[in-house]
């Protein structure tokens, strides 16, 4: 649903679009800052824009950001949406609350590094998700497209009176 391609993002930030959305080395989990400049990036992103860097494909149309918020103000987290269309219908699938921790490996990881990681960490929940939805809504023991084509060329020579082993 999403190729990503954590090269091609380095390179592109590196070539004017950090400078763009403030990707920083204040763009840090330290910083409580990822998810608000990730919006930004996941938006410039949007519908294509930069295909050699991220591309959806359908049925997946829209990957947002929703930033999140504790007693005391931005909690440096958010959460991530899917937006698909399957079967002529709109589903929005969201993931679970990712911390300000949660889209670098490393806390002190900052700048472009951190911003292809946090990508990849959005591009790879997304998938999950994606995945997971599939899975709920294949019920178990249904054959596959092929397996069907299978059944009806076995049910056929059988009609035909051939042996089938």
């Amino acid at each position: 649903m999403i190729v990503y391609n954590p090269v091609a993002a380095r390179q592109w930030l590196l070539d004017g679009a950090a400078d763009e959305y403030g990707i920083d080395e204040t763009f840090s989990a330290t910083e409580l800052s990822i998810a608000a400049r990730l919006e930004e990036l996941l938006a410039a992103l949007r519908y294509n824009a930069v295909p050699n860097v991220w591309t959806i494909r359908l049925p997946l149309t829209n990957v947002l950001i929703w930033r999140t918020a504790n007693g005391d103000g931005v909690d440096g987290g958010g959460i991530v949406t899917a937006d698909l269309t399957v079967n002529d219908q709109p589903v929005r699938l969201a993931t679970r609350h990712q911390g300000f921790d949660d889209f670098t490996q490393r806390g002190e990881t900052s700048g472009i590094e951190a911003a292809v990681e946090a990508l990849g960490h959005v591009a790879g929940l997304v998938k999950t998700e994606v995945d997971l939805l599939r899975r709920a809504l294949t019920p178990t023991g249904v054959y596959t497209m092929l397996g069907v084509l299978e059944w009806h060329a076995v049910r056929r020579l059988r009609l035909l009176g051939d042996v089938v082993l």
